[in-house]
This record gives structure tokens, sequence and C-alpha cells, in this order.
């Protein structure tokens, strides 16, 4: 039978379809494709739906054809990300949810308590609060950090709720489901997610306006309310739903920095144990350390604050009071001039650093000594160990358990240095060390 045939003698089905293409960004756009077919006839529903995948798969090839990296798409959004409207531009209702979203910043009823942080680089607080009409009294969480970007950029990176990074580490997590339901504008949307739970919980699925807009004061908001929209995930959730409401508000300190406070309350909902739920807070805050990551430029900026203070260490006059020239004298006395006989050589890393150390038995002090040639200018290595609160020196603190670190600057080149170690050794307390730190030019031979 020829191909003439079989089409006299085919039952004739009908296809209409649309393409609708929204850009995005200079290089980046939306496609919708809307595809009905008819086929007529008799035809099992298996082979319908095979059928309808088929021919939805047109937009993945489109997709594949012009894929490029996610971090350069992401950072094109961000870009082409529009200022947010100012919170007076907002209609009744819009306004209404931000403002009850900001009143999770002002003060309820309770007391913040520290958590340990993921980062050191990241104030983590939470506290218990009433419970709003209809929801459970789980917790309030609270983190702040300094994002080095602006915070119009912050904020396009947090409102990128489908950003290629956001999927690829929704899919790596193994949740189900992660999708931008509908936009209501260029700075309103709703958002919904299926959380994966670990057996047996029912997984949590979350349904969410958020908003953003522009405070009196200058700072730029995001506000996260949950609503009661029903979402189509195109398969049998079996998902109960939690409530997230959250606030972030990002204040500029600078052209490229900006504050980032940020406070969450979820309740998961069904029979979870509190302590389980608020053992998540610290997770759920850990977010706000993925958005510093992915603007930090820790190398730059300690380099930057380096070179200011061996700029000042070098060329600033500098006066010492009575105090001060008693403390470094002492110092040199009792530990710089003790000969290098005196102590016991250790295994060095490396073969330009020669290291030694007395111990007395029955007591807990030793003296240690590192001898070793830099490559740099004495006032750049001064100002390198003078640097105890760089970002450098506090990530490495931060990888030691309850370690904290602060500094109190007295002048540019002096400093009273705080530190409190947990000696990770069961039986032992942990101990705090202060110091005075500074650099005092040694004019007889020319040392720091």
């Amino acid at each position: 039978m020829t191909q003439h045939d079989l089409a006299k003698t085919a039952i004739r089905g009908t296809i209409r379809g649309f393409w609708r293409f929204r850009p995005l960004a200079p290089k980046v756009c939306e496609i919708t494709y809307v595809n009905q077919v008819h086929l007529k006839g008799s035809i099992p529903k298996e082979l319908l739906a095979l059928r309808k995948k088929q021919a939805l798969g047109l937009v993945y090839k489109i997709q594949s054809k012009y894929e490029r990296n996610g971090a350069v798409v992401d950072a094109e959004m961000r870009a082409a990300f529009p200022s947010p409207p100012p919170l007076t531009g907002l209609d009744d209702e819009q306004r209404a949810i931000v403002d009850c979203c900001r009143a999770m910043e002002s003060g309820e009823e309770g007391t913040w308590v520290p958590l340990l942080s993921l980062s050191p680089f990241i104030d983590m607080r939470c506290k218990h609060s009433p419970a709003r009409r209809g929801e459970r009294s789980i917790a309030l969480g609270m983190a702040t950090a300094l994002v080095d970007s602006s915070a119009r950029d912050a904020l396009a990176s947090w409102w990128s709720y489908a950003s290629r990074k956001n999927m690829r580490i929704s899919s790596e997590q193994s949740h189900p489901a992660r999708l931008v339901q509908r936009r209501n504008g260029l700075n309103d949307a709703v958002v919904a997610t299926i959380k994966k739970m670990p057996f047996p919980l029912n997984n949590r699925e979350f349904v969410n306006r958020q908003l953003c807009c522009s405070d009196v004061n200058g700072d730029l908001l995001f506000a996260y309310a949950p609503v009661d929209d029903v979402i189509d995930y195109g398969m049998n959730a079996r998902a109960v739903r939690g409530l997230i409401r959250a606030i972030m508000r990002l204040t500029p300190t600078g052209e490229s920095q900006c504050k980032v406070t940020y406070h969450i309350y979820i309740n998961a909902n069904g029979r979870i144990p509190t302590f389980v739920v608020n053992a998540k807070i610290p997770i759920t805050l850990g977010a706000v350390g993925g958005l510093r990551e992915e603007f930090q430029r820790d190398d730059e900026i300690d380099k930057l604050e380096r070179d200011e203070l061996a700029r000042t260490i070098k060329e600033e006059p500098r006066t010492y009071t009575a105090d001060e020239d008693t403390h470094v004298n002492k110092v040199d006395v009792k530990l710089g001039m003790i000969e290098w006989e005196f102590f016991k050589e250790l295994e060095s890393p490396d073969f330009l650093v020669k290291m030694g150390k007395i111990y007395t038995e029955g007591s807990s002090l030793v003296v240690g000594r590192a001898i070793v040639t830099v490559d740099a200018e004495a006032e750049l290595c001064a100002a390198w160990d003078m640097s105890v609160m760089s970002r450098e020196r506090v990530k490495i603190a931060g990888s030691l358990r309850g370690s904290e670190r602060s500094l109190t600057r007295t002048n540019g080149f002096n400093g009273l240095f705080r530190m409190v170690m947990d000696l990770e050794i069961p039986g032992l307390e942990t101990r705090e060390v202060r110091r005075a730190s500074g650099a005092k030019q040694r004019e007889q031979c020319g040392k720091i």
C-alpha cells in the first residue's frame, strides 16, 4: 500500500498549539509551549500520554541546543533584575504581606538565643514565640552576615527561585519539585517546593508568595509568606503542607557590600518532634551562607586591609605610652633573647622553617620558637601577624569547635586580642587567652 493509499484511509486528527517567548535578559528567555492534539478514534490513554510527552519534548531540544554555563546565565539574570518598587508603591494586598513578614523583625515575646553557626561569618540565633492562629509555635530563626556585593545584586540572587544554581542544588538533594507557579509582576511571584524528608516522615510541601521592595530608609526587603494555592506537580506529591514565613533585609554598607539580616519562621506541621525541627534551624539559616559564598571576596579584602596596615606601620608616626614600651621590652627580654641552644628542635613542615620548644615536665607552660625567611617586606609580614581578625584567620578559627575571637584596636597598629579555645579533649575545659598585639620599630636594628 502506497503512502497515498494510507492517507486516503487515515482518520483525520487535529493539532493546535502556540509558542510564547518571554525575554528575561538580553540572552535569556522563557518559552511556553502549549500543544493540543486530538487523534480521534479509540486510542489507549497510555499511548496518548507517551505521544504528548514526545511532542512537548521539543522544548527540551531547544533548551539543549542553546544551553550555556549556568553561573554565567545566573549572572546575566541578576544584571537584568529590575530595581524593586518602593514600599509605598505596593498595593494594599502586597503591603499587608510585607507588613506581616516585617512583624518578625520587631520585638516579639521571647529572648534571642545564640546558635552554633555553620559559618564563622554568620551570626545565628533563635527564639520561641507565641503561636499565630492556626499555626504551631516552633521557633523563629535569625541570621546576620556581610555579603560582598551591592544590596541589589544580593537581592537579585535571592529572588531567583528557579536559578540554575538553586535548581541544581535542589536536584542534588533529591527534592521532588521546585518551581515558579506564577508571576504576578516583576517583583511578585508564587513559588512552590516539595522537600524530601527522611523515612518514615512524609515529604513537606511549601507554597509561598514572594515580594521584594525598597524600604523608606533605603534598605531592600524580600518578603516570603504562605498562600493557599493548590499546585499541580504532574505527579502524586503525597506531601504534608507546611508553613514558612520569612523577611530578608539588605542594608547597603558600601558600593559593593551589604549587611543581610534574615528572619524565618517554619512550621513543618504533622507529628515531628519540636527538637527535631529546631535542630534544622541552623541548616535553614545556612542559606544565607550560600548567598555570602556566591559573592565572597575574602582574599581581596584581606589583602587591602593588610596593605593599609603595612603602610601605617611603615609611614605613620608612632608614639608609645610608657605601658606599651614596658610591655614590648618585657616580652622581648623574656622571650626574644632566649638562645637557640635552649630549645629542643621539632620536626618542621618545610626545610626553610626551623622550629623548637622548651617544655618543663609537670607544667602547662611551653615556649615555642620558629625561624623562617619570608619573601616579603617586614612591614607586610607584621601586618599579616596583626590581622588576627582577617577573613582567612577567622575561617581557620571557625573550623575549631567553640572558638571565639575578638580584637579591640587601641590605635592604628596596636590592639587587644581575645580568643576562647575549645581544646576538644574530654575532661578539659575551654581556655581563654588575652594578649596585646602591635608593631613597634626597633630603631637600633631596623626590625619590627
